[in-house]
């Protein structure tokens, strides 16, 4: 009974002096317990990946490969390509270079930036359940 008394004491002086949400931030990782994570309010990490990395990646060295294609066929001014998203959507498969290479490049640009966005999430989490 004494060592209860004690343990209370204890936690009334250390919050004395925080604010209303560092008390709050206290409770939360008190009723989370030791491996609760923060990021999803859990007592478990319950992370899952938004983004499939493995076919992302695949889709981002096709892009490479095609960039380069691109970019090595200066004289060209009208190119075609299969593997620009607008042409696997069943648009035009005929593009002007320049306008192909904006749009393999832009594509390129937000699967690294969905990957990147996955990483730091994941990263994330890692922190919090640590």
């Amino acid at each position: 009974m004494e060592q209860e008394v004690l343990n209370v004491r204890k936690k009334i002086a250390r919050s004395k002096n925080k604010s209303g949400a560092e008390l709050a931030e206290d409770i939360l990782q008190a009723q989370l317990g030791v491996e609760g994570c923060l990021a999803c309010r859990t007592r478990k990490c319950q992370w899952v990946s938004t983004v499939d990395t493995d076919i992302v990646q695949k889709r981002v060295r096709e892009l490479d490969k095609e960039i380069e294609r691109v970019r090595l066929n200066k004289e060209a001014a009208v190119m075609d390509s299969e593997v620009c998203l607008t042409a696997q959507q069943g648009g035009n498969k005929s593009f002007r270079r320049l306008d192909l290479l904006d749009e393999l490049v832009g594509e390129k640009r937000e699967l690294e930036r969905r990957l990147d966005m996955n990483n730091v999430d994941k990263e994330l989490h890692d922190a919090y359940a640590s």
